[in-house]
């Protein structure tokens, strides 16, 4: 097939507006003038020389008669003459020759990253404040330095709000009063840009009554280092903020917000600079009812694989590694079997953190060149696809360095990017893709402080991202955290009902939630009567849904104890439940302590996560060819009715512990519109003393029978 090259395009006008950077050696083409530029790595489209013509090239060759008067000898061939004008060196190499794979498309293509994995900003639903002419924000007793509207700089509308600190290092407050929002159910979204960020030691957000007696604080950055900011300097960054990390004092009302506030203060004797740009509402996120909890681990430590990896199979939990390549297989890491194991065997996945332990000791902010930054990069990430690792899209910035000029780079490459903030659980959807926020547990970080980073995901619907990197008995070095501790905080998490979920898995659930809610709101409407006819047609009764055909009493499900027997549905109308019902075949339950049925998402790949479940109830399956229902059960944070979305992929399942013998009544899969699907059923986990919040199945084809109903 004819492949086809295109270069970067656009008017003159276009590329002045966007102005880029292009990489070393990229072209550049005006369309309206045809003048070219070719980019250096650092500078700016406007900052770039146009490219000249040059001297004319040396004449074509014609034939072999020609090219054998023009080598000694008169031997010479086309092809030898070529692979003197391309050195086999330069083959691979940077501004020399690509090499193509089987479908003559170049190898290193494969670095770059897809968007379908890159989650989203949110949506505001509202601006309630956009800092524009008559704004009515002021200067609170003098306190800030100057106070001025900035109609040069500004991220929404016309201008913005720009107040400076002074530089005895107070701290520099602005307010409005007088607002009326109601704020239940939402999220705050802040447009901020900060000059001077190194010298910044404080930056926090009020809203409360009209006198802030009673308010609500967000403590967005303080003196822990400009490695854990979320600000870059110079650079506009939007703000998601979730009331479950406002700090309250006194007994503030989220539906009765009458004042804002902005605090900021510098040190060393030095101020900084901020612009507000705007302050809107999102809606707090439904995709996680309790939340969810990311774990992630840095540097390659072996304890992740000797210490995390048994504490966190024991939930049937994974991980995301992010790795520093050159460590691999040395004293104190993990080898690379042991990378594959915990991605094969456990279901981890395995990110990047760098290529060199050189680069990682610089970290990929102002102490490394853009282009040895970018080298890195593509190393680390060409290694993670070499070796097909699920996590290649994945990125945490080394020691939590980064700038703005090289978070672009990291955007070319990575879906996400995690930093090490430390201030804010991270929101659903994020803020930034390429700055997610993370607490990194350090031997300095209590148990208490992870503890309430869980309360915060929980209460706030929110992404709580944690990050370890050396796992032992008795820490002593910043890097390390104790084993007991550990142990602690995932007990803590498994009894607050939070699933746990690696990063792609939360990015790929995203992504998926956008696409039904997408594809509801224009098809809903047009579909649901077509819906009702198959839902009927397929032996639904109103007010209920059966997940699969149910076979005749002789088809069974053998079940095994600590073994979950899933069937995957897809229902094709929306529906409300508070009950779940299965059936056992011709062979009773004996001997189970524990037996549960749950209800799951599913996501496009195939990853179960728990949303809502019934109580154990060895009473449940006792009897030969009987149907056991039970309501849905709040215990853990669950809920006690779930509301199903026609066309979202789901799954039953169901546990028994300690039963000798027992069947489930078998359901046929067989022209059936409610299995069609990635997966259709089989089984999760083994040796499992209870249901798992996530996971995924085992197809092997048996699908026991079971109901849902309103």
């Amino acid at each position: 097939m004819a492949q086809r090259i295109q270069l970067r395009r656009g008017t003159a006008a276009e590329w002045a507006a966007a102005n880029p950077v292009l990489a070393v050696g990229e072209p550049g083409v005006e369309t309206d003038t045809g003048k070219q530029k070719f980019g250096d790595g650092t500078s700016t489209w406007t900052a770039l020389p146009y490219a000249s013509k040059g001297d004319p090239g040396p004449a074509g060759i014609a034939d072999d008669a020609s090219v054998a008067q023009q080598v000694t000898g008169g031997t010479a061939t086309k092809a030898a003459l070529s692979s003197a004008y391309v050195p086999v060196a330069a083959k691979g190499a940077a501004s020399g020759v690509a090499s193509l794979d089987a479908s003559q498309r170049p190898v290193e293509e494969r670095v770059y990253v897809a968007q379908a994995s890159r989650p989203t900003r949110p949506t505001i639903d509202s601006m309630l404040e956009s800092f524009q002419a008559g704004h009515g924000w002021a200067n609170l007793s003098g306190t800030a330095a100057t106070v001025t509207d900035d109609t040069t700089d500004f991220a929404l509308g016309t201008q913005s709000l720009k107040f400076t600190t002074k530089t005895d290092n107070s701290a520099a407050s602005i307010r409005k009063t007088g607002v009326s929002y109601d704020l239940t159910g939402k999220q705050i979204v802040l447009w901020v840009k900060i000059t001077g960020v190194a010298d910044i030691t404080e930056f926090l957000l009020y809203a409360g009554d009209s006198t802030l007696a009673n308010n609500y604080s967000w403590t967005i950055a303080d003196a822990g280092g400009i490695e854990q900011h979320v600000f870059r300097e110079g650079q506009w960054q939007p703000l998601v903020l979730s009331f479950a990390d406002g700090q309250p004092t006194g007994t503030p009302t989220r539906a009765a917000i009458a004042t804002l506030q902005v605090r900021a203060r510098a040190t060393n004797g030095n101020s900084v600079t901020v612009n507000l740009g705007g302050l809107g509402v999102t809606a707090e996120p439904k995709a996680f009812p309790n939340g969810v909890i990311s774990i992630t681990c840095d540097d390659s430590y072996a304890s992740q694989f000797n210490v995390l990896r048994p504490a966190l199979d024991k939930y049937g939990w994974s991980a995301t590694a992010y790795t520093i390549v050159d460590v691999i297989g040395t004293s104190g890491f993990m080898t690379l079997d042991q990378l594959k194991t915990l991605e094969q065997v456990s279901g981890w996945e395995v990110a990047g953190h760098a290529f060199t332990s050189q680069m990682h000791l610089d970290g990929y902010g102002s102490g490394s060149t853009p282009a040895a930054i970018e080298a890195d990069i593509r190393s680390l990430r060409k290694w993670l696809l070499d070796n097909k690792f699920k996590g290649a899209d994945h990125l945490a910035y080394p020691r939590g360095y980064f700038t703005a000029d090289t978070q672009q780079i990291m955007g070319q490459y990575f879906a996400t990017a995690r930093t090490v903030t430390n201030r804010l659980s991270e929101t659903l959807r994020p803020s930034d893709r390429m700055r997610l926020r993370s607490l990194s547990v350090t031997n300095t970080i209590p148990l208490s402080t992870a503890k309430k980073l869980v309360d915060n995901v929980k209460a706030g619907k929110g992404w709580g991202v944690i990050t370890f990197h050396d796992i032992v008995t008795t820490p002593t070095v910043g890097a390390q955290w104790a084993t007991a501790d550990l142990i602690a905080l995932l007990d803590y998490i498994k009894a607050a009902g939070i699933p746990v979920m690696n990063v792609s898995e939360v990015a790929r659930r995203l992504n998926q939630v956008d696409s039904v809610k997408d594809t509801s709101n224009v098809v809903a409407d047009a579909n649901a009567s077509m819906g009702a006819i198959i839902h009927a047609a397929m032996g639904n009764a109103p007010g209920r849904l059966n997940t699969i055909n149910i076979l005749n009493a002789g088809a069974g499900v053998a079940t095994t104890s600590g073994k979950v027997d899933v069937t995957c549905f897809t229902p094709v109308v929306n529906m409300t439940i508070t009950k779940l019902a299965a059936m056992t075949s011709g062979t009773a339950w004996t001997g189970h302590t524990v037996a549960r049925m749950g209800l799951y998402t599913v996501d496009g790949a195939g990853a179960l996560t728990l949303v809502a479940q019934t109580a154990s109830d060895p009473t449940m399956f006792t009897a030969p060819n009987a149907v056991s229902q039970k309501v849905l059960d709040t215990a853990g944070g669950y809920p006690a009715s779930y509301a199903l979305v026609a066309g979202q992929r789901y799954a039953l399942g169901i546990i028994g512990v300690g039963q000798t013998a027992g069947q489930l009544r078998a359901g046929s899969a067989t022209s059936v519109l409610a299995q069609r699907g990635n997966v259709p059923g089989g089984t999760m986990g083994t040796g499992l003393t209870d249901l798992p919040t996530s996971g995924t199945v085992t197809v092997t084809g048996n699908c026991p029978w079971s109901e849902l109903a309103a």
